[in-house]
């Protein structure tokens, strides 16, 4: 048996003039005589296929008319969503929007979605990518079947207090930026979350031993995530980068400074670059002012970091006191890029100098001119 074919009850030819060449707007559901313009026939129903979207194709081109895409972290479809309309408008626009909602998405996809958007809004607080925010909803959502889903597919509540939905994720923000190559201190994600530090820590805890394999980083996090990092926030020259990554990766191994946090390495190895770097500017930059202030360098280190001005010190003062030759730490070209910055500074300066010199004669030329009196003619 054939399935029956679809047919539209349309004129074959212009009623004013006869013409048989009707050209259908498949835009506007019309059927137009070319000779003379008349509308054959309104609003018409197109039969033809729908558009299709493919993996490759770009987002902003995408013709398709058949509604939102389905999301596989929630347990119904898309749905039709009813305007609130104008400000001023009719409040039954809004009791219909809201009973629409209400009947057609389950509690615990409005609460799972309402989650998914505060993620989201996180996420571009931070400047992060959609790679960790969908990384961030896919953890949430594991999570959150594991608390609340029974065997026979029924959940045991639907919905988590306040500060335990923010806990749960900061814990999943956190576990997802450190598996997926940017990590992020329990201080930066309990800045970021308006969470407790010891709660995120705990949630990360509690979400690893609930996940398993699934929250299990794929790579290791290391003190030169940390370091580049926090040096870039610093607005530090390369050759300073460099060489705080490699104090950082040596000072690992020194007695006092092994077994620390990541975090705290970097500080510290970044502190004690910073320190050196200071110390030959000082002896041989000629404007002082172009030395950075110590003080102010390793407060915006403790911010970046979340660490206490004590525990940078002290990491750098073990790293310093567990050396006995810096050149054993820095990398083999320290001093020649230290002192190549050092005379870039200083012919920075020579070159200003000679053109506020010469900005200031062709002033006074300027001056005398208009002062000496003209000849007469």
């Amino acid at each position: 048996m054939s399935a029956p074919t679809l047919e539209r009850d349309v004129p074959d030819h212009c009623e004013e003039c006869g013409c048989r060449d009707l050209v259908e707007d498949t835009k506007n559901g019309d059927l137009v005589c070319p000779e003379c313009g008349l509308v054959a026939a309104s609003l018409l129903v197109d039969l033809g296929h729908e558009w299709r979207t493919f993996e490759n194709d770009e987002a902003a081109a995408d013709p398709n008319r058949i509604g939102g895409v389905m999301n596989p972290l929630l347990d119904t479809g898309p749905t039709t969503s009813i305007s609130n309309g104008p400000a001023m408008g009719n409040a039954l626009n809004a009791r219909l929007n809201k009973a629409q909602s209400r009947s057609a998405m389950s509690a615990s996809d409005r609460y799972v979605s309402e989650c998914f958007g505060r993620i989201g809004y996180l996420c571009e607080r931070a400047g992060l990518p959609q790679l960790l925010k969908d990384r961030t909803c896919e953890l949430f959502k594991m999570y959150y079947d594991r608390l609340t889903l029974n065997a026979d597919g029924t959940r045991s509540r639907v919905r988590f207090r306040e500060d335990e939905t923010l806990a749960m994720v900061s814990g999943a923000l956190f576990i997802a930026c450190r598996n997926e190559g940017a990590p992020r201190t329990f201080n930066e994600v309990s800045a970021l979350v308006r969470v407790a530090r010891s709660r995120v820590a705990a949630y990360v805890k509690a979400i690893e031993l609930s996940l398993g394999e699934a929250a299990k980083a794929s790579r290791r996090r290391t003190t030169d995530d940390f370091v580049v990092r926090f040096a870039s926030h610093l607005g530090l020259p390369s050759f300073v980068m460099a060489a705080a990554l490699q104090v950082a990766r040596q000072a690992r191994d020194i007695e006092g400074v092994h077994g620390r946090t990541h975090v705290s390495i970097a500080a510290g190895a970044l502190h004690y670059v910073i320190t050196l770097w200071r110390e030959f500017w000082a002896k041989h930059v000629a404007e002082q002012d172009k030395v950075p202030s110590a003080s102010s360098l390793l407060v915006r280190l403790t911010q970046v970091s979340g660490l206490s001005e004590n525990v940078v010190r002290m990491v750098a003062n073990r790293i310093r006191a567990g050396t006995p030759r810096e050149e054993a730490l820095l990398p083999p070209d320290w001093s020649q890029r230290l002192a190549a910055s050092v005379r870039a500074v200083n012919a920075d300066d020579v070159a200003d100098g000679q053109v506020n010199r010469q900005s200031s004669s062709g002033e006074d030329g300027v001056a005398s001119a208009a002062k000496r009196p003209r000849s007469q003619e």
